[in-house]
């Protein structure tokens, strides 16, 4: 079973976001990714944002083949893939992508992740915000 974490950091002083994911493979070490944007509209959108980042690297690593274990802090997100609906319009958009990727895997359940057990990614997506370390830079 693969185990993708994700979470977004965001600054609504200045609308920047980091995000973070991490990608656990019986076959190998964990896969640690950082992003960076420089501008998104709120904390929500980039939460599904994180979420439809880490679904095109499960599929760019040809992952989508195994089970796999979505975790994410954020309830909305959680909620919205479980019942295939979201009410904010500006959520709407982020969703299809999101199930547009969901599609082209065999098998996934998606949790609410605490806060204690997604300290790791919540680390990765801060530091992507404060771009320490070997970030990539997304347009959105």
């Amino acid at each position: 079973m693969i185990k993708l974490y994700v979470d977004a950091a965001f600054k609504p002083a200045t609308k920047e976001m980091g995000i973070g994911i991490i990608i656990h493979s019986p076959q190998s070490e964990p896969n640690i990714f950082k992003y960076y944007i420089s501008h998104v509209a709120e904390n929500h959108i980039a939460e599904f944002i994180a979420l439809w980042c880490g679904l095109k690297l499960i599929g760019s690593l040809k992952l989508s083949q195994e089970w796999l274990l979505i975790y994410s802090d954020s309830q909305i997100v959680v909620d919205s893939v479980e019942k295939d609906y979201v009410k904010n319009k500006d959520y709407q958009p982020w969703l299809r992508l999101i199930r547009k990727e969901l599609a082209t895997i065999d098998n996934y359940i998606i949790q609410h992740a605490h806060e204690k057990a997604n300290a790791g990614v919540d680390a990765i997506a801060k530091q992507a915000l404060h771009q320490q370390g070997k970030v990539k830079k997304l347009v959105i």
